[in-house]
């Protein structure tokens, strides 16, 4: 079990109490005075029939001060004790882009789940600011929002794409600004940049590289992997990724260059 300053985290389904895990986040710039970052995730497989899912603080005294901090994608409730704030939050909107529902509680939150719901991987975070003030309270709407954590669902996400999208055994697609967008929006980083050239078959002698991979919707093509490589992408931004991919193509204008990525694992 988690506990917080304010109360032992409690994990329902239904109206059973279950066991969990909560895994403790490293902080970032946008909330890096914070005195604990946790996300829970728990996985339902769908049986057809209607479910709760609700993570909330025991014996939490309300606060004039404790309520709703919705965002983009995001359903949050803080609560405050003295100088004290913990936010709980879910990934949600009051639209239809999911297949769930989230709701708030008076001590928490509560993902609602249907007979059609699919989702398999419901994810809570949990953030809490001992020494807040106005200036500093914000931290935790960024800490808990599970959106801007790398969590199991995240993984999921990324691992769906480069199931369908890649081109090879390496990770290799047709659009890697389409494969980062999804990499970074699900908080996943690069670690490491290998090019291969695009190139017919028969000519990879006269390609930069040597071996590589056929290309099975073309086999008169392949990648040819070149000794071109970059590593230390893992404290880049998207753009400072998209920047240097767009200057290796400026120094091979007349040659096919595709990057395959090596990501960072964040364990």
């Amino acid at each position: 079990m988690l506990t917080t300053p304010l109360g032992e985290i409690i994990v329902l389904l239904d109206d059973k109490k279950t066991e969990y895990t909560a895994v403790c986040h490293a902080t970032d710039h946008r909330c890096d005075r914070l005195d604990g970052r946790f996300y829970i995730c728990t996985e339902h497989n769908n049986d057809g029939k209607p479910h709760t899912i609700t993570c909330f603080i025991s014996e939490h005294t309300p606060n004039e001060k404790d309520g709703p901090e919705d965002g983009e994608n995001l359903l949050l409730m803080s609560f405050f004790s003295g100088s004290t704030k913990l936010s709980v939050g879910a990934e949600a909107d009051h639209g239809s882009k999911y297949d769930y529902d989230a709701i708030h509680l008076k001590n928490g939150v509560q993902f609602k789940i249907y007979p059609q719901t699919k989702t398999k991987l419901f994810v809570f975070g949990i953030a809490w600011l001992e020494n807040c003030n106005d200036e500093n309270e914000i931290q935790t709407w960024f800490g808990a929002d599970p959106t801007l954590m790398y969590t199991p669902k995240s993984k999921q996400n990324i691992d769906k794409y480069i199931e369908k999208y890649k081109v090879c055994g390496d990770y290799i697609f047709k659009d890697e600004r389409e494969f980062l967008n999804v990499l970074y929006s699900n908080q996943g980083r690069v670690e490491m940049i290998v090019w291969f050239e695009y190139c017919k078959t028969a000519e990879q002698r006269d390609s930069l590289g040597g071996g590589g991979w056929i290309d099975r919707q073309n086999p008169e093509y392949m990648w040819a992997e070149t000794p071109i490589y970059e590593t230390g992408f893992e404290n880049k931004t998207l753009s400072e990724v998209l920047d240097y991919i767009n200057h290796i193509r400026s120094e091979y204008p007349q040659r096919k260059m595709y990057p395959a990525f090596y990501l960072f694992d964040e364990k």
